[in-house]
């Protein structure tokens, strides 16, 4: 049974990226997308870039990822590969967001 994958570019600011994925040296999906291209044209509407592909036990894929910059390649750039349902991911975010607005309330009440 196949299982769900995602490939995260962790770094928001990169111009343009081209995601190829590839069975048997042939281009099963791609996609393109980047800071440069418009929000709602991502593949998963998430603040980096994720790309889901599935894969079952003892198959292998093959990823190709391009990059395209006009103000240079921004280094290091995070790619991490989860196995865990991308909803989740805005769960952590809102942890994250939640902890520090009230971090920030208790600071505007030490003044």
């Amino acid at each position: 049974m196949p299982k769900t994958w995602w490939l995260e570019v962790a770094f928001a600011l990169q111009d343009y990226i081209d995601y190829y994925l590839l069975h048997k040296q042939k281009i099963i999906r791609e996609s393109h997308t980047g800071d440069h291209v418009v929000f709602n044209a991502r593949p998963v509407g998430y603040r980096n870039f994720l790309f889901e592909f599935d894969i079952s036990p003892g198959e292998t894929r093959q990823i190709y990822l391009r990059f395209k910059s006009h103000d240079g390649l921004h280094e290091p750039c995070p790619i991490i590969l989860w196995n865990l349902h991308y909803r989740l991911l805005f769960l952590a975010d809102f942890l994250l967001w939640l902890f520090v607005s009230i971090l920030l309330a208790e600071f505007s009440q030490l003044e």
